[in-house]
């Protein structure tokens, strides 16, 4: 009989705990703020292009004004970026960010 009782009570629990999980299906699938951005190495003149790096799609970025930050504006996903940037002294560099460098923009 205490068997019978032990199990019924553990069998209970477990029903409890399985039920009040929250339906994956109805949870809202958390979106990212538009607006993003990213820390250069060193301040640049002029940013050539912005994309994605897998796809190659574009996104539209601008250059702070001190050029040491890259804001992006339409950053949806979380995926790599490129930045083709321009330094004052001429050269052009391609800057690839992993989504982990990519923090949310409060203001441009």
């Amino acid at each position: 009989m205490k068997k019978f009782i032990f199990i019924s009570l553990c069998l209970f629990c477990l029903s409890v705990r399985l039920w009040a999980q929250p339906d994956p299906a109805a949870a809202p699938e958390p979106t990212l703020p538009e607006n993003r951005q990213l820390y250069l190495d060193k301040p640049a003149q002029s940013i050539k292009s912005v994309k994605y790096k897998e796809t190659g799609e574009p996104l539209k970025g601008e250059l702070s004004k001190d050029g040491k930050r890259a804001f992006i504006r339409n950053y949806t996903r979380r995926s790599r970026v490129a930045v083709e940037v321009r330094y004052p002294d001429g050269t052009e560099e391609t800057i690839e960010r992993s989504p982990c460098f990519i923090d949310p923009a409060e203001e441009m």
